[in-house]
């Protein structure tokens, strides 16, 4: 939950990880989508490691990234 707070590209793989309730693990799964997190299992993660499946959901959320740097450093450079 810290990756996305922290705006990385984050990855869930859900069959590698356990909630506390069925309700607390949907709330989780959801919020990391909402925020441009993927939650795939392990099945796929070799494919994403090589490069084979590339899902566009994280070219997104480094695009919504670099965004928000480059609105800061425009910031940065008018108050200077």
């Amino acid at each position: 939950m810290d990756a996305v707070e922290y705006n990385y590209r984050t990855i869930l793989i859900d069959d590698a990880s356990r909630g506390i309730s069925v309700g607390d693990i949907s709330n989780t799964q959801n919020y990391l989508r909402e925020r441009h997190a993927l939650v795939v299992d392990s099945s796929r993660v070799k494919d994403m490691v090589l490069g084979r499946d590339r899902n566009p959901v994280l070219g997104y959320a480094a695009a919504i990234r670099l965004r928000k740097a480059y609105k800061d450093s425009e910031k940065e450079n008018h108050s200077a």
